[in-house]
């Protein structure tokens, strides 16, 4: 937790509302005694926790005399989150409490419970804890070190996060009971399962003897499918030697068109065979003068240096004398430049020499300002209201509108300043700017005319521009000349294409027609072929041929008639072989069909049989594999719940938490003892049993209870200790997330001397150099305020204020003093403060 900015209203010595921004990571709340320094630490701790952070205050007691309510809002940061705890108190009725989250601008708790509740999780520890570690009242600040044993366990396990191992405890136990379970109701899934594999191989058996049966009766259909297939296929060959003879008639009668179309087919090719010819004479013509036309062009190239470089040169050339114009134009702007820098330069240092005058004239007013104001009524032998010394001479009073006219010179001459200081600023920039890109440019111009000098030696840039312009030209003419060369011979190519494709078509027409006429031929080639079968292939004299042809289809339709008669009759002999198997039966379909239906009946249940015995034998290997599976889980959930149930004995509070509590404050101990020693170089620090020991260097390393050392000591032994919790918080807490984001220190510097002092600023200050940690002190050791930044806590009749200062910082309001008796008593000397030195407000 980090706060951001503290509002308060009503609240102890701050009647009217006071802001503080805490942007410094290390700072000082100094002010006089009983001004309301520690008042800040309640109201952080009243936000946070609706409570103050010194023991024994009630809510009521923090509202101001005579206030009827107090209010505090204060902005704060965990991590990368920020957040607006806002609480009110009255003093008969219970107050008001509403928490937001600045980044998505919605409430996230609105009213006390809910925001106590909230705040716990997001800060990660509560009030006790929170004013052990982060906020130390006064007379609070060694409760740690000092603390019982059992108080040390409490803060620091619930630091650390060692609630996390009590949950992984529930949690491992629940586990554990889970695998019991499953080890259970796996063990009685297992026992469920009686089959053995002697059960299943006798299901096996059975199946394997179905099969045979069922094969043996396939055996019967062999011979009566063999008659069978015999009679169809006389019959089919009989169907089909009809339809041959039909289509032999169909085949000769179309012959003599089919001869005529491939004649006329005949004579189209010999044309288109000319054109192609002539396409390809016209191709090879162009093809050579497109290749002359190419090697002009590449015989040009390597004369002229390529029409790429010579592009490239001209376009180097333009660059060249175009960076020359912007450079000398450049330098010109430049040296304008240079001189408007100088004089602002000299109008600056005016202007600061201005602003150091008049903030030290102001402070000079300042002092005197609040001298008179805080002596007003004072005469010459009263006690100081500071010090307690007697006055011997009462300050000469000072107007506030001196004060206004000096802040107001100061503020004239700082703005003065600032924009003296962003004007040369813009002004030394933008000519560093030109002049980076004056190198620029020039670097180009030099690069530019040593490329152009080493491609082309010995030429002017004008003589090289009208070459390159020249060389250019012919290169274009001759471009053209290859392309328009080119142009002809890619026509000429496709005109080639064109004939040589029409030629192709006439070709296969030509071929699909003598596939025409061959076509007589297959039905010939799936019978023996009589002698005197005419040659398939075409003559090209084809009347002879066609002749030929026609005579052989006539005598083959005669052949075809008396095999077909042959097929019939041996039909009607198979026939009367089936009926002489089937006696019984007319038809040989039907008896087939009669014989075939029992077979394949009793075929049919020997399958279903075999198959339903296979899956009953399947279904008891699986078992019995399951069975074996259960087996398996329950030996490995058995481990696992083993493993759960050691895991949750140990992280029982008196075992692994009471270890890691151990080897945690032994850390933390071990990180104070380093800080102690580098703030005092002679005491170290030690733990014993959760109870801390300092071992004194000096003594012969006489070690002794923290319960015995001074103020002063106490006081470093703490601050060690607290330094090293801050440090050491996230690497021994068991929750990442928890991190000391600020520490708040109220009380104890006063005891300390000056070495003292300096090792713990030292140490302070290292510190928060090590991380973004917000460290703040509550002081009035003047050392302090002077080497740290610090807030300003004032004390005045209405009420005390609040004033952060940075040089001259905001001016504080007036303090209104009542009128002074003609007769002021005067006062009793006091003695000054021993634990503290108590800074003059002026000398």
């Amino acid at each position: 937790m980090r706060p951001l900015r503290l509002e308060v209203s009503g609240f102890t010595a701050f009647r009217t509302t006071q802001v503080i921004e805490f942007s410094d990571n290390l700072f000082v709340i100094a002010g006089p005694t009983g001004a309301g320094k520690s008042s800040l630490l309640d109201a952080i701790c009243f936000a946070l926790y609706g409570e103050a952070a010194r023991p024994g205050v009630r809510p009521r007691d923090l509202i101001s005399l005579g206030a009827p309510s107090l209010k505090v809002c204060m902005d704060f940061s965990v991590g990368a989150e920020k957040y607006r705890v806002t609480r009110s108190a009255l003093r008969k009725v219970s107050g008001e409490a509403l928490l937001e989250n600045l980044d998505s601008d919605k409430p996230l708790a609105a009213n006390i419970n809910q925001v106590n509740a909230e705040i716990a999780r997001i800060v990660g520890f509560e009030h006790d804890v929170f004013t052990r570690s982060v906020l130390l009242p006064q007379g609070q600040f060694a409760r740690f070190l000092s603390g019982t044993p059992t108080e040390k366990q409490k803060v620091l396990g619930d630091l650390i996060g060692l609630e996390v191992y009590g949950r992984m405890s529930v949690l491992a136990g629940n586990k554990a009971s889970y695998c019991l379970g499953q080890v259970q109701a796996s063990e009685q899934r297992a026992s469920s399962i009686t089959w053995t594999d002697e059960d299943a191989t006798g299901l096996e058996a059975k199946a394997v003897e179905a099969d045979r049966s069922a094969a043996a009766g396939e055996a019967l259909l062999d011979p009566v499918r063999e008659r069978v297939v015999e009679w169809t296929d006389l019959n089919r060959l009989a169907a089909k030697l009809g339809g041959d003879a039909d289509e032999l008639q169909r085949l000769a009668a179309g012959l003599v068109d089919e001869i005529n179309g491939l004649a006329a087919v005949q004579d189209q090719i010999a044309r288109a065979s000319a054109a192609r010819d002539e396409a390809r004479a016209a191709l090879e013509t162009a093809s050579v003068s497109a290749i002359k036309a190419r090697d002009d062009l590449e015989g040009a190239e390597p004369e002229l240096g390529g029409q790429a470089q010579m592009q490239a040169a001209l376009h180097a050339i333009s660059a060249r004398e175009a960076l020359d114009s912007e450079i000398e134009k450049a330098r010109g702007e430049i040296a304008e430049l240079d001189r408007s820098t100088t004089a602002e330069d000299e109008q600056a240092r005016t202007l600061a020499a201005a602003l150091e005058a008049a903030e030290a004239e102001s402070q000079s007013v300042l002092k005197l300002y609040q001298a008179a104001a805080i002596t007003a009524g004072m005469v010459v032998g009263d006690p100081c209201p500071v010090c307690g010394m007697q006055l011997d001479a009462v300050p000469e009073a000072h107007g506030r509108e001196e004060v206004e006219r000096a802040r107001s010179v100061v503020q004239e001459a700082r703005t003065n300043s600032s924009a003296a200081e962003k004007s040369l600023a813009a002004g030394r920039g933008n000519l560093e700017a030109r002049r980076s890109a004056l190198g620029e440019k020039e670097a180009q111009a030099v690069q530019l005319a040593a490329a152009l000098a080493e491609s082309h030696p010995g030429l002017a840039l004008a003589d090289l521009k009208s070459r390159l312009e020249g060389g250019l030209k012919k290169l274009e003419g001759l471009t053209v000349a290859a392309r328009k060369a080119q142009r002809q011979r890619e026509l000429a190519d496709q005109q080639y294409k064109q004939a040589d494709d029409a030629w192709s078509a006439l070709e296969e027409q030509r071929a699909r027609a003598r596939e025409s006429m061959v076509a007589l031929t297959t039905l010939a080639n799936q019978h023996a072929t009589p002698e005197g079968t005419p040659d398939q292939s075409p003559p090209d004299d084809l009347s002879p041929w066609a002749a030929e042809w026609r005579r052989w289809t006539e005598q083959r339709a005669g052949a075809v008639g008396a095999q077909v008669v042959e097929a019939s009759s041996r039909a009607e002999r198979v026939a009367a072989d089936l009926r002489q198997l089937v006696a019984d039966w007319v038809s040989p379909d039907e008896a087939t069909d009669r014989v075939e239906l029992r077979l394949n009946q009793r075929v049919s249940e020997k399958r279903a049989e075999a198959m339903r015995v296979k899956a009953d034998a399947a279904r008891l290997r699986e078992e019995i594999a399951e069975r074996e599976r259960l087996r398996q889980e329950m030996q490995g959930m058995k481990e696992r719940g083993e493993v759960y149930e050691t895991l949750r004995s140990e992280m029982l509070p008196g075992r692994f938490p009471k270890f890691v509590l151990a080897q945690a404050l032994e850390a933390l101990c071990l990180h104070a003892s380093e800080r102690l020693w580098s703030i005092t170089g002679r005491y170290r620090m030690k733990a014993d049993n959760a109870e801390f020991f300092v071992i004194d260097t000096w003594a012969a390393d006489e070690e002794r209870s923290v319960k015995t050392l001074s103020g002063g000591e106490t006081f470093l032994a703490s601050l060690a200790l607290s330094l090293a919790l801050s440090e050491e918080l996230l690497s021994i807490s068991a929750d990442q997330k928890i991190r000391l984001e600020s520490l708040f220190i109220d009380e104890g510097f006063g005891s300390l001397d000056r070495d003292s002092l300096d090792g713990a600023i030292n140490a302070l200050e290292v510190l928060q150099s090590q991380g973004d940690r917000m460290i703040g002190l509550i002081s009035h050791v003047g050392e302090l305020a002077e080497r740290l930044p610090h807030i300003d806590v004032v004390k005045s009749q209405e009420g005390s204020y609040v004033g952060v200062q940075s040089g001259l910082g905001e001016l504080p309001p007036p303090v209104v003093m009542a009128a002074a008796e003609p007769k002021a008593k005067p006062r009793p000397r006091q003695e000054p403060e021993k634990a503290e030195a108590t800074p003059r407000l002026f000398e």
